[in-house]
């Protein structure tokens, strides 16, 4: 597990999100996530080869895989992407959200 996209070697990147929504605040939270998945798998983004969005309650995780380290970046700063991160401090609980790299084993 790394850090960061950067760290990993291999044929792809493999991230997982995962975040709890501070009351009355998850359909946000899943709306948030739905628009920056529509765009992860559209041609806006030819290198996210998966991006799903799971939900139990008020937890969500992300699983998402990329070609390089570039096509993380491109999502990283994608419009919708940033909007949900601008916002993510108000919409889960504190200290709940946690993103994670992997290679290929």
């Amino acid at each position: 597990m790394a850090s960061n996209a950067s760290e990993i070697k291999g044929s792809s990147i493999h991230l997982i999100a995962q975040m709890t929504a501070l009351p009355g605040k998850e359909e946000t939270i899943l709306k948030h996530l739905k628009n920056v998945q529509d765009n992860a798998l559209s041609d806006n983004e030819p290198g996210c080869n998966r991006y799903d969005v799971l939900r139990y309650g008020d937890s969500f995780a992300v699983i998402e895989n990329y070609s390089t380290t570039k096509d993380v970046d491109i999502h990283m700063a994608s419009e919708q992407f940033q909007a949900f991160a601008k916002e993510l401090e108000g919409l889960a609980v504190p200290g709940t959200f946690i993103l994670k790299f992997f290679g290929d084993a």
